[in-house]
């Protein structure tokens, strides 16, 4: 086992209240969010830690070992959300009452710590299928200057056709030859175009989340 992986298993299962006997503060509800962090931590680091190992060798693996692999992390994201869901839902229920009580280091404390759990986690295995189902459901603007709508079926206004090359990333292609790459931002508001004209020339331009 990776030595990190299994220090933190250790701190995880062998003193879960290790907090109070330090001195940490032991309300109630802060023992279960500190019980709730301890096993989100434990469940995204064994993600990690499988996704940092390659292969001996360092070779790479096979298409459809690749492919496993992508499933497991996938799996494993969708049963460890709903956990840091609770977590995030219980601290800010804890943000709220410090905050009303006047509690202004209790509420920058549980602030930081809702940030340090929210950060880098959202989406962040998303197949390409999920990806596809949420950016077609948008519409959007390009460059400020129309509105275009990508269809399930790799087509789009003006002629545009499009595939995905992985999740928030896609090529297109427009009939007079202009083509390029979009890369959207994972709360889809707004996506980089990196469009290359018939003359070779790159052009930077911007695809915006339509208001309505």
């Amino acid at each position: 086992m990776n030595p990190l992986w299994e220090s933190c298993a250790e701190s995880f299962t062998e003193n879960p209240h290790a907090g109070a006997e330090a001195g940490i503060d032991t309300n109630p509800a802060w023992d279960h969010a500190d019980f709730m962090l301890r096993a989100f931590v434990f469940l995204v680091l064994s993600i990690a830690m499988v996704s940092a190992e390659e292969p001996a060798g360092g070779q790479k693996l096979p298409d459809e070992a690749a492919r496993i692999k992508q499933e497991y992390q996938q799996d494993v994201e969708r049963a460890v959300r709903p956990m840091r869901e609770r977590y995030l839902s219980n601290l800010k229920r804890l943000l709220d009452d410090a905050t009303r009580n006047g509690k202004l280091n209790e509420a920058l404390a549980i602030k930081a710590e809702i940030d340090n759990a929210s950060a880098g986690t959202a989406d962040a295995t998303d197949s390409i299928e999920e990806f596809e189902k949420r950016f077609t459901a948008v519409k959007w603007t390009w460059n400020n200057a129309w509105g275009v709508t990508f269809n399930s079926n790799g087509t789009a206004d003006r002629g545009l056709t499009w595939k995905s090359v992985k999740p928030y990333t896609i090529e297109y292609k427009y009939p007079d030859g202009n083509h390029g790459t979009i890369v959207f931002e994972r709360n889809l508001s707004k996506a980089v175009i990196n469009e290359i004209n018939t003359s070779g020339k790159k052009n930077p331009l911007t695809l915006y989340r339509a208001k309505n």
